[in-house]
């Protein structure tokens, strides 16, 4: 598993998918399906991500969006909590002393992210979480 599935497992998974169903990982992109509910074809969306294993998040994002996903921090794609309060929970939970110019250019990296989500082959929107 390369940084950028590392990733989206956690970033996806905050947003209610329970599997990822990768169709290619390549140097430039990667793509698949996130699956919302296993049993149902329509609860399924395709999706590609422009993005190199040396331009994904970083681990300190991936960690965020862990902590995210694990707290149930988000209402749909929207951040339920402050910036102040994530950034006391990443360092309590963590026991790491991020200052907050750190936990800031953390969040700032993820609030960047954008996934292609494809309907029929073609880019229809895109995942994303915002404050």
């Amino acid at each position: 598993m390369d940084r950028r599935q590392a990733f989206l497992a956690e970033f996806f998974g905050a947003l209610g998918v329970l599997e990822v169903r990768y169709l290619q990982v390549a140097d430039t992109f990667v793509s698949g399906t996130a699956v919302y509910d296993p049993s149902d074809p329509e609860e399924h969306q395709d999706f590609r991500w422009f993005t190199s294993s040396s331009d994904a998040p970083s681990p300190e994002a991936t960690q965020l969006m862990g902590l995210i996903r694990d707290g149930g921090l988000l209402h749909s794609d929207k951040l339920l909590v402050s910036r102040q309060d994530l950034w006391a929970r990443l360092n309590a939970t963590q026991n790491l002393g991020y200052s907050p110019e750190q936990f800031a250019a953390i969040i700032d990296e993820l609030l960047q992210v954008r996934v292609s989500m494809l309907d029929d082959g073609v880019e229809s929107d895109y995942y994303f979480i915002h404050e």
